[in-house]
């Protein structure tokens, strides 16, 4: 048995046949070469494996795409030390979506559609707050140490997390967003409490700030290597911030993130990072467009970042639509549980 292989299956979901144009092996052999051709809404597959002593195996396939120039092409690297690795290109008009990574025998689905745009029914507009993530000073709220209450936080750092959580709390309950701010903006007012509770649920105590901590760290990589463990912030966009996004918007419920906004080492830095919330997407290529509610920028349908999906070992190069955002390092989704919001 090899020590290493990759079988890769790949779904036509379009009505183009697929013609192969080129395929090789850089380490080790096929077990299964590549089609000469994939029909329109027909499944394929081909595999390949190592062959020798602590060796992996790397090769590529490339298909035409219809007949008018379009075209797609896979590579893959399952090394005997080390991550796997894949990248892609596809035209623009389609999209290519993953399936699986690692593993040393990996199987990886690619499925293959015509680029188009998926929402859930939330909308910004509609469904956000209509007013901007600013507050006055005020305590997030208090300790009671039975003999004085401590005031823990500040609202004018922002309440960015709990107005999301909250937005999709209404969204859930069926429910409108309560369309005046709270009055008063300090804790004791239902609405304000349920923000500030939202805020401290968006955390995950302790694990949002550990890993915002490691992922704005300034040691930590943009993409992998050999000789370093850590993955980089590109394999955390692509190998798990947006196969997860695309399955919360597939369902049909907006996924809650946490874009890292600032490279640091100082753990008083940690406010300088945001969330917000993916409620559609496009995939243009190998071009991810994720739209989102952002409450910096109340009843925007138009905010979004965009993020190159090609290849684990380029940086992302996260792009944001609007000159109101911040740049965007990294993403991940964030644990959201729905919770009743305040009547």
């Amino acid at each position: 048995m090899a020590a290493r292989s990759t079988r890769i299956v790949l779904r036509n979901r379009t009505d183009q046949d697929l013609t192969l144009t080129a395929s090789s092996l850089a380490h080790g052999e096929w077990s299964t070469q590549p089609p000469l051709n994939v029909g329109g809404h027909a499944d394929a597959e081909w595999a390949s494996e190592s062959a020798g002593f602590l060796t992996g195996t790397e090769g590529s396939a490339t298909f035409a795409v219809g007949g008018d120039g379009s075209s797609l092409r896979i590579d893959w690297d399952n090394p005997f030390a080390g991550t796997n690795k894949y990248a892609v290109d596809v035209s623009p008009g389609y999209a290519l979506y993953q399936n699986g990574w690692s593993g040393e025998d990996a199987v990886v689905e690619y499925v293959l559609e015509p680029s188009t745009f998926r929402a859930t029914n939330f909308r910004p507009s509609t469904h956000g707050f209509p007013y901007p993530n600013r507050w006055d000073e005020a305590p997030l709220t208090t300790i009671d140490l039975g003999v004085a209450s401590i005031p823990v936080g500040n609202a004018a750092l922002g309440l960015c997390g709990g107005m999301v959580y909250t937005a999709l709390d209404h969204f859930g309950a069926g429910l409108p967003v309560p369309a005046e701010r709270p009055v008063p903006a300090a804790p004791g007012t239902p609405l304000y409490d349920h923000l500030v509770s939202r805020l401290v649920d968006s955390f995950d105590l302790p694990d949002l700030p550990v890993r915002l901590l490691a992922v704005m760290n300034p040691a930590y990589p943009d993409t992998g290597s050999a000789g370093n463990p850590l993955e980089g912030r590109s394999a955390i966009v692509l190998k798990d911030a947006w196969p997860q996004i695309r399955q919360w918007v597939d369902a049909g419920w907006p996924a809650p993130v946490c874009l890292v906004q600032t490279i640091s080492a100082n753990p008083f830095d940690l406010g300088l990072n945001h969330q917000t919330c993916v409620w559609g997407y496009q995939m243009d290529g190998t071009r991810v467009t994720l739209f989102t509610y952002d409450p910096n920028l109340p009843g925007d349908d138009t905010a979004s970042i965009a993020f190159d999906a090609s290849d684990v070992l380029k940086p992302p190069n996260i792009a944001v639509s609007s000159a109101g955002q911040s740049p965007v390092f990294c993403f991940f989704p964030t644990a959201y549980t729905h919770r009743q919001p305040p009547v």
